[in-house]
């Protein structure tokens, strides 16, 4: 919330900042990677289901992986599409090395991306002794992520006397289900 209310401050009245803005917006973007990254390293391990292909789990990873793909592909396109193809429909299994090769592919993209190894951590529920369980190393690696701001525009505040029915409140359904993703996906890794 700190760094949309960051955008928000600096985009909104007599005190917009392009520059500001466009930090804001980026951070964005990581913080969306960071939530995909974890979801393709979770999910191509419980697709993979013990050597048993489960078609759910394969879904719900590519969807996540895709909510940012997009976005990851600006810093390179052929690693994002060798993960798309590990994660193609098509599948009838998942060989048990495809968690790792993600793994090892997405971290290739940190630098360039903004992000670091410990902004993604370590998924808490990875396989003792799995290369998931490995925590990866990025110690030249200085990205850092805007720390935002929580000062709140009051021109957004819905007055206490207009109903919830109000158009100001039409985005908070979306809102909220993006920051409930970002959430679940965060709950996961340490």
């Amino acid at each position: 919330i700190p760094i949309m209310n960051y955008g928000l401050i600096n985009l909104r009245g007599s005190d917009y900042n392009a520059a500001n803005v466009q930090s804001a917006q980026t951070a964005m973007y990581k913080i969306f990677s960071i939530a995909a990254i974890r979801a393709v390293i979770k999910y191509s391990w419980t697709a993979r289901g013990n050597g048993t292909l489960n078609e759910e789990y394969l879904a719900e990873c590519w969807a996540y992986w895709r909510s940012a793909s997009g976005y990851i592909s600006t810093v390179n396109k052929a690693t994002v599409q060798e993960i798309d193809a590990l994660l193609d429909w098509s599948l009838t299994s998942i060989p048990a090395t495809t968690p790792c090769e993600i793994k090892t592919k997405v971290e290739s993209m940190y630098k360039a991306l903004g992000i670091s190894c410990a902004m993604v951590g370590v998924w808490n529920d990875a396989p003792a002794g799995s290369c998931l369980a490995s925590p990866c190393s990025d110690t030249s690696n200085t990205n850092t992520l805007l720390a935002g701001s929580t000062t709140y525009v009051d021109m957004c505040k819905v007055a206490a006397s207009e109903p919830m029915s109000s158009t100001a409140w039409h985005g908070a359904p979306a809102f909220t289900a993006i920051t409930a993703a970002a959430v679940a996906a965060a709950c996961d890794f340490v």
